[in-house]
């Protein structure tokens, strides 16, 4: 890989992809983790909404490029290839493993035998961009898409601007959690929002500002702790007329999410720090994204947790959930990162070549 790739966003891009995967792990696994009930299920929020902080991480990424790069339809026609080759694949595959076995698939019977959800099988294989197979993926998309006009407002924005858009938009974000459902803040709007935020870091309008190590860590702290509070109070009293906090658990309170992928994301790549190349990084980052798209393809994900959850006992005290957590999560990881670099060297990146080269 290229030494002109900054490793320290190779690192973040590996470790937002790692609190997305526990974030499904903890959502998917049949361990019963989401009836604990009490402080101990509010916990556990925690976990599922730190996927959200690897969302955000992965956004501002994208701003932090994006803003200093034209539109190019190879880039958007690269991600289509990619996604579709997996989706494809993915699909196929399940489909031949409960041919080969539909005792042992049982759980997948639905998805090939009733109507509507093997039409929506065949929909979202053949067209998992479009068909919001992978949300984050069709989000993306559209800020890809959306990126030369907001690159063009930004030209004619300072710096505070930028920031009282971002507040804005983050003020809006959290109207629904309170009741007000009927003011939109819509996947794209949140993507741009984090768009913004790399922006505004690009730029350097944070340069004369230091924050410590300890400083990021006590306030992203803060952060966990109001989440903690949060889903408290939205599992203990989640029936109140005035709260839609039964539609926001997983995504918890949505600007403190931003917040904490924010800060990460200024104190790895604050000015104070140096620019790092490693190639074995900078390699392991480019299969971050075939990571999620194995993990989250639907029927692949149902697959994939029912096996892991056939191979992983469920624990019944705190110990053993940590011991099991702290071995399956990160090995798990790992053989799918192993998996996304080998299909995207073998497959995806041939592919990609042969039909560029032919536009």
């Amino acid at each position: 890989m290229g030494k002109s790739r900054d490793s320290r966003i190779e690192l973040l891009r590996i470790f937002s992809m790692f609190l997305i995967f526990i974030c499904h792990f903890v959502i998917h696994i049949n361990w019963g983790l989401t009836e604990l009930g009490g402080w101990k299920q509010a916990f556990i929020y925690c976990l599922i909404q730190s996927g959200q902080v690897g969302v955000v991480i992965f956004f501002i990424i994208t701003g932090w490029f994006m803003v200093n790069r034209s539109f190019r339809f190879k880039r958007l026609l690269k991600l289509w290839i990619q996604v579709f080759l997996y989706s494809l694949v993915i699909g196929a595959s399940v489909y031949l493993a409960y041919r080969y076995n539909p005792n042992h698939f049982s759980y997948l019977y639905d998805t090939f035998h009733v109507p509507d959800q093997k039409a929506e099988f065949i929909k979202n294989m053949v067209f998992p961009v479009l068909s919001g197979e992978y949300w984050f993926v069709t989000a993306y998309v559209g800020l890809l898409l959306l990126s030369p006009f907001l690159n063009k407002l930004i030209t004619v924005l300072d710096a505070k601007s930028i920031c009282a858009l971002v507040v804005i938009l983050v003020v809006i974000s959290v109207l629904p959690i309170f009741g007000f459902s009927t003011v939109p803040y819509s996947k794209i709007m949140y993507a741009i929002t984090c768009y913004l935020i790399g922006v505004f870091l690009r730029k350097g309008y944070m340069r004369d500002y230091r924050l410590s190590g300890f400083a990021v860590f006590g306030l992203i702290l803060i952060c966990f702790i109001i989440s903690a509070v949060f889903n408290y109070v939205a599992v203990r009293f989640g029936n109140l007329p005035w709260f839609y906090w039964g539609n926001q658990l997983h995504d918890g309170v949505v600007p403190l999410q931003i917040v904490a992928a924010a800060l990460i994301f200024y104190w790895v790549m604050q000015p104070l720090y140096k620019p790092v190349h490693n190639d074995f990084i900078n390699s392991l980052g480019s299969a971050t994204f075939g990571i999620y798209l194995i993990h989250e393809n639907h029927p692949g994900y149902v697959l994939l947790w029912s096996e892991v959850g056939g191979l992983t006992p469920k624990p019944h005290v705190l110990y053993q959930f940590v011991a099991e957590f702290v071995v399956f999560v990160p090995v798990i990881f790992l053989v799918l990162m192993l998996g996304a670099f080998a299909f995207d060297y073998l497959i995806v990146h041939p592919v990609q070549k042969v039909i560029l080269q032919k536009l």
